[in-house]
């Protein structure tokens, strides 16, 4: 079994508040899993270096619907905006085993560029363009 961890990584330059991603992948290949390997699903995202979340109750939410994976994760006020040069969540994926997936295959990632949003440091929501790559089975 291969358990894949996705880091969301954020520009060079900026601050931000919170940021929520929309991801697809091809579930025919692969489940969306908990970042730590093994988990239940309870929790499909991990906060990644850059939010502070604080004490108490964390504002972070991921759940799982068919391809679509939606995560959220963000600080609460009065905490300074982060800087967005890091990674700002993880996101996990297993193959799924008893395929047979030969060397070379692909697997489809995609985001949904109009569900891809960055509280930015200022108190504006504004589109987050996600640069994917290509998942290829070894």
């Amino acid at each position: 079994r291969s358990h894949l961890i996705l880091d969301l990584l954020g520009p060079s330059s900026g601050t931000a508040m919170g940021a929520s991603i929309t991801l697809s992948a091809d579930t025919t290949k692969v489940t969306w899993v908990d970042v730590p390997a093994g988990g239940s699903t309870v929790m499909l995202m991990k906060n990644g270096t850059q939010f502070n979340l604080g004490s108490g109750i964390p504002i972070q939410r991921a759940k799982a619907t068919g391809n679509v994976l939606q995560a959220s994760v963000a600080q609460k006020a009065p905490t300074p905006a982060a800087s967005l040069n890091g990674t700002l969540l993880q996101v996990a994926l297993d193959l799924k085993s008893g395929l047979g997936l030969t060397q070379g295959t692909t697997i489809t990632l995609s985001s949904d560029g109009t569900k891809c949003q960055v509280l930015d440091g200022t108190g504006i929501i504004s589109p987050m363009a996600l640069t994917m790559g290509t998942l290829t089975a070894q």
